[in-house]
């Protein structure tokens, strides 16, 4: 397949996650959503400058593209700055875990200023597998401490066992055992997970997210 051959789409979805201003009050075309209606769908019950999205000077979207049942989202350029980056993809209940793939526009600072930020927030492949609230670590200077809760340096160990596949040990789990089991079958790729051994952290605040994690698990 040359550069140049492009696989036909059956729709294309743009959600606009930074722009240079955010407008409520203009009419838009039908096919249009704006970000009102978007939050009202999310539960949105009181308005206040809490609940908005931020305009700032720069561009970031994520675009869906549909072949049949088929999504995939690339997330095209990230906006200048984290801060705002993180806010609206939060506002707008955008699931990082959906981005297959980050283009950047070019080096300016305006298209490209959250793309660690970004980074850090693609671990993920689920909504519902938040990471664990209130752990901190050392900042790189040693001077103080920072928000961890994706515990990104969380490892796992796998065996290849003849005649049924990978077993995976966890053992925390504090990525979520979805995670961990997705981020196993894309290391052993055409090779079956045959099992999963270990700490899932499935107790307490986590207890509520035990129906999406068994779903998601069917998967395997």
């Amino acid at each position: 397949m040359s550069e140049r051959d492009l696989v036909v789409a059956d729709r294309v979805e743009v959600l606009i996650l930074v722009d240079n201003v955010t407008d409520n009050l203009s009419s838009v075309p039908d096919y249009v959503e704006n970000e009102l209606p978007r939050l009202l769908k999310r539960g949105l019950q009181r308005l206040s400058g809490r609940c908005l999205c931020c305009g700032a000077h720069g561009l970031s979207c994520a675009i869906t593209a549909w072949r049949g049942d088929t999504a995939h989202t690339l997330l095209f350029d990230t906006g200048p700055d984290d801060w705002v980056f993180e806010r609206n993809v939060d506002r707008l209940g955008f699931d990082m875990g959906s981005v297959e793939a980050m283009v950047l526009s070019h080096g300016h600072w305006d298209h490209c200023g959250a793309m660690v930020r970004a980074l850090e927030m693609l671990p993920r492949v689920t909504a519902f597998e938040t990471g664990m609230p209130g752990q901190y670590r050392r900042t790189e200077d040693g001077k103080d401490w920072e928000p961890d809760p994706l515990l990104v340096d969380e490892r796992f160990v796998a065996v290849n066992v003849k005649d049924k596949g990978v077993i995976v040990f966890t053992a925390c789990s504090h990525a979520g055992v979805v995670n961990v089991l997705t981020h196993a079958r894309d290391c052993f790729p055409g090779v079956p997970l045959h099992g999963v051994l270990g700490g899932f952290h499935l107790s307490g605040a986590n207890e509520r997210v035990i129906p999406e994690t068994v779903a998601a698990m069917s998967a395997f």
